[in-house]
């Protein structure tokens, strides 16, 4: 399993790219439990998942126009290029 953050993660097999949120639960035997954001058929496409998933995290909280809209959706899609490019750096 791949952790992007607090919460997210990116659970892999032989199928697909599965993205989950840590839902910060444990079931009675005392694994974490987790939501299904959804699969995806590469690594790309669920990065982008993440990202979608924040992106409506934070939109679903309220009423707003279009520029406010936007302006968030390019604040939150910034932060995260900014944590993918920490996370290259640090590989080189």
């Amino acid at each position: 399993m791949i952790k992007i953050d607090d919460d997210y993660y990116i659970d892999v097999d032989d199928k697909c790219f599965t993205v989950k949120i840590d839902t910060h639960k444990t079931d009675k035997k005392g694994n974490i439990v987790y939501t299904t954001v959804g699969y995806y058929k590469n690594l790309q496409n669920a990065i982008k998942g993440v990202i979608d998933s924040k992106n409506k995290k934070k939109l679903k909280v309220g009423t707003y126009d279009l520029k406010e809209a936007l302006k968030i959706v390019m604040d939150n899609n910034d932060t995260f290029t900014k944590l993918l490019d920490k996370v290259i750096n640090i590989e080189e």
